[in-house]
């Protein structure tokens, strides 16, 4: 049975292949405790995926906060390895790694 908690953390949560899956193989905890938060932190993935239409696309209606972040918004960057990463990137990979957006992959060849 999943633990009640308080604070809870997802690093690349688009990774997960369902909200309920996990890589221990345990169920995820229940955020039961009042003032409870999970925070995630993902890079964008195809706009069907779960996460964007079960989550970010319903925060307001779930009463959840979801904030969209371009690779130029993080300070610990310098803006020559920003510039040097956008110019790495090019068509739908770019608009997901540097401008955060959620894009289809398939079909773009």
């Amino acid at each position: 049975m999943p633990s009640a908690t308080g604070r809870g953390w997802s690093s690349r949560a688009s990774a997960r292949t369902s909200p309920w899956s996990s890589r221990a193989g345990c169920s995820p905890p229940r955020l039961s405790v009042p003032g409870a938060r999970l925070y995630a932190a993902t890079n964008p993935d195809s706009p069907q995926h779960w996460l964007k239409t079960g989550y970010v696309d319903r925060a307001a209606e779930l009463n959840l906060r979801a904030w969209h972040f371009k690779l130029s918004d993080n300070p610990s960057l310098s803006p020559e390895y920003v510039a040097d990463l956008a110019a790495e990137y090019v068509g739908l990979w770019r608009r997901r790694m540097i401008d955060g957006a959620w894009v289809v992959a398939e079909g773009a060849i």
